[in-house]
């Protein structure tokens, strides 16, 4: 057998080296927790008095070792197999018999010392992500001692980055420099030091505009998180790149006194890189290494392992002129902001993903360099008064084209453009991205946890046309029997559940409500920041006639995530349908204007024209209705909406019609006129629909 090694930054992960290697399953947190905590201990052993407090804090003392005993008992039989040499248990102790090579943590600790570049990139080549991230088990002393490992193994790796960054400058190595700066500018975006760095190197590298480029991206992000300009210090360096082709030579200022070990100006320019780029930087960090660069986290978070990563690619024009250059580069650092607030799908950091601008290099390295599975390309270009930004989206499994996107704007209105053009793209990128990860997740022998989320969102995606709510629900389950905690999949049953009854899809509805409630309640707990999750817990409380809770939650949904155009559309619905239609309809033009080309689109039309209907605007009603039908031609709600404003204006041949194509679509257990129907239908959604009510009685009655 291979040598069992333990990996505990980015996510526990225990695997013995064979020709491929093998997951060691651990299936309990509190038994991962155990293995990590005694692994950084001193020689790998711990007393079992101390792992019963630690572990079980919240019992009495006789329970919290019978607990242990336990966890003890279920951990060797897991290991038994295949790795049963790896856990020793005494009468007092507890102890792993590992050595410190085989744990990265305790790797990284032991090289950051060195002065030998060779050790400083493989330590940097560990930190794959934080200490134990997402393990928490909610027992305060072992939290609280892995948020101060997390916290100062960060600090470690900070200082194996700057040393490694400043080392290979002076070694003449500017590629490697340049990105080993940008993996610590990729610890914490906001630390202006560590961005100044990066502009020294980036500026003696690759010349002005290169780094004049990424000045302006640090600017726009100082400005949106924090609300301030650069310091003074950062906006001194920035001039003095204005001014001059390269900055320089002389030490890197990163705090208020020089650094001795400085970084200097060089001849290696940007026209020197290329192809050979990506493999310089791939042995340097190797390509796990890459994902320590992510920086943009998508609204949803659970693990980074479990989604969809895109790596946007610095846009471009063949336009001349520091305008059309300005232009790209807002167009590229909108687009990976916005992706913030995606809810499937993350960003690479720009300052990882920057590296290809220009660049040759085949897609599908780009996404094995950079752990995207998906890359995003851009153009600008200038016809007369008029631009066009042209956008692709390529798969680095196949390196096949999936999707394209084209917009056309005004170019003096092109700020206000460029901003509506990356909040629409990003709403594309997410769904696209989705579709193609699910398809080609679909043809895996094992998907694994990110296949089978995609393919649970793919279905959740296609439930207003379809009923797709029990396919995606079984993807969602096979997750959640790997990782019972993961926030993805708890969201994805909450929505499957409450998909299925606010679309008419299951005549019972109690049961599905609950699994609903439960699922997105615990995601709640576990990501409290989860707009998704607090989106379809609305969705749950309004179809239980809870509308101040809803109405809540739907608010919460849209401040977590200012982008989430179906929460604006759902608060809207419930406006309008409550007493105040002007205002409902305006946050449903908001969803709108947000996402034009959204899946849930026709929902909200249908949203538009109910509440038209209920205050007696009937012709509007038809227009806003019809428009939901042609997105949605299979959802009945829409149709019955539909029949039901045609039926109100009289134009009783048509309302037959909808009432004749909806009998044909019904699924069984429903009756047009059965009581059951009728009931949901003057509770639309939990909200009184009189109008509706009484136009789909004339509606079915003539039919």
């Amino acid at each position: 057998m291979g040598k069992v090694r333990l990996k505990l930054l980015g996510g526990f992960r225990l695997h013995r080296d064979n020709a491929a290697p093998a997951i060691v399953r651990v299936s309990a947190r509190k038994s991962m927790a155990l293995l990590a905590y005694v692994a950084l201990h001193p020689e790998r052993r711990v007393g079992r008095a101390v792992l019963a407090t630690l572990l079980w804090a919240d019992r009495p003392d006789r329970q919290a070792r019978h607990s242990l005993r336990q966890c003890l008992v279920s951990l060797r039989a897991e290991l038994a197999e295949a790795a049963p040499d790896l856990l020793v248990v005494q009468d007092d102790d507890v102890a792993l018999n590992l050595s410190a090579e085989a744990i990265d943590a305790v790797t990284l600790d032991t090289l950051a010392g060195s002065s030998s570049l060779a050790d400083l990139a493989h330590a940097a080549s560990l930190h794959r992500g934080a200490f134990l991230a997402d393990l928490d088990i909610g027992v305060e002393p072992f939290d609280d001692w892995a948020s101060t490992e997390r916290t100062r193994l960060e600090a470690v790796t900070a200082r194996v980055l700057e040393a490694l960054a400043t080392g290979l400058d002076d070694a003449g190595d500017g590629d490697g420099a340049i990105e080993a700066a940008g993996r610590l500018v990729a610890l914490d975006p906001l630390r202006e030091d560590w961005q100044r760095l990066r502009l020294r190197l980036v500026a003696g590298h690759r010349g002005r505009d290169a780094a004049l480029a990424e000045a302006e991206v640090l600017t726009t992000l100082l400005q949106r998180d924090l609300g301030v300009a650069p310091s003074a210090l950062t906006l001194s360096l920035i001039e003095e790149i204005e001014h001059s082709q390269t900055p320089s030579p002389g030490p890197v200022v990163v705090g208020s006194e020089p650094v001795p070990r400085g970084v200097t100006a060089t001849a290696h320019g940007w026209a020197r890189l290329g192809p050979a780029l990506a493999v310089a930087a791939a042995v340097v960090l190797g390509a796990s290494g890459w994902m320590a660069l992510r920086w943009v986290q998508s609204a949803d978070s659970g693990s980074t392992s479990d989604e969809i990563m895109l790596a946007v690619l610095p846009f471009t024009t063949v336009e001349k002129g520091g305008e059309f250059a300005a232009a790209t580069n807002k167009m590229t650092a909108n687009l990976i902001a916005h992706l913030a607030n995606a809810p499937q799908v993350g960003a690479i950091s720009p300052q990882a993903s920057g590296v290809y601008r220009d660049s040759t290099v085949d897609i599908a390295r780009i996404g094995s360099d950079l752990g995207a599975q998906y890359i995003v390309e851009g153009q600008l270009e200038r016809t007369g008064d008029r631009f066009v930004v042209r956008a692709t989206l390529s798969s680095s499994h196949t390196r096949a084209q999936v999707a394209s996107e084209r917009w056309e704007e005004s170019w003096n209105d092109r700020d206000a453009a460029m901003e509506r053009i990356a909040r629409e793209l990003e709403r594309s990128l997410n769904v696209d991205a989705v579709d193609a990860e699910a398809a080609w997740a679909s043809r895996q022998r094992d998907p694994g946890v990110r296949g089978l989320l995609a393919q649970g969102w793919a279905a959740i995606l296609r439930h207003n046309a379809v009923n797709t709510t029990g396919e995606a629900e079984a993807f969602f389950q096979q997750v959640l029997a790997r990782e019972p905690h993961n926030v993805r999949a708890l969201v994805g049953v909450g929505a499957s559940n409450a998909a299925a009854v606010a679309n008419l899809y299951v005549a019972t509805e109690e049961p599905y409500l609950t699994r609903a409630e439960t699922a997105l309640e615990e995601a709640i707990t576990l990501a409290p920041r989860s707009a998704g999750a607090f989106y379809w817990l609305g969705i749950t409380q309004l179809v239980r006639h809870r509308f101040e809770d809803a109405a809540r939650s739907f608010d919460k949904a849209a401040t977590l995530n200012p982008d989430m155009a179906m929460a604006f559309a759902q608060s809207g619905y419930m406006e309008g349908m409550r007493g105040r239609p002007d205002e409902g309809l305006a946050k449903i033009r908001h969803a709108i204007d947000l996402s034009p080309k959204d899946p849930a689109v026709g929902r909200w039309y249908l949203f538009a024209g109910q509440i038209e209907l209920e205050r007696g605007r009937f012709e509007a009603a038809v227009a806003w209705l019809s428009r939901s039908v042609e997105e949605m031609p299979r959802f009945l709600r829409a149709r019955m909406s539909l029949a039901a404003a045609y039926a109100e204006l009289g134009h009783m041949k048509a309302a037959s019609a909808e009432v004749e194509t909806i009998r044909r679509l019904m699924p069984a257990g429903f009756d047009a006129n059965g009581a059951s129907t009728l009931s949901h239908l003057s509770n639309s959604a939990g909200l009184t629909s009189p109008r509706l009510l009484e136009g789909w009685r004339l509606a079915a009655g003539a039919s």
